[in-house]
């Protein structure tokens, strides 16, 4: 039975190291999960490289937060809106 998700719920996983596996497993996203954290982690890599310490720090820790939330959110609004009321 495929059941609606809290997207509140699914940000807290998506915050919690290793757990937000189980939000995208829970919308049936896992491996384009997968390779959103690649890209991101990818991304944190050239950004620390390309710019000076603190700021790039700051940045990085931003991009590694926001992008995985912002995806969560949208990925489960999509999920939520394709299940029937």
């Amino acid at each position: 039975m495929v059941k609606r998700v809290s997207i509140a719920v699914q940000v807290i996983l998506c915050l919690i190291p290793f757990l937000w596996i189980i939000g995208f497993i829970r919308i049936q996203k896992l491996m384009a999960g997968i390779l959103m954290l690649i890209g991101v982690a990818i991304l944190v890599v050239v950004i620390q490289w390309l710019i000076p310490f603190e700021f790039g720090y700051a940045l990085a820790w931003l991009v590694s937060f926001l992008t995985p939330i912002y995806y969560m959110v949208k990925w489960s609004q999509q999920w939520n809106d394709s299940i029937p009321s």
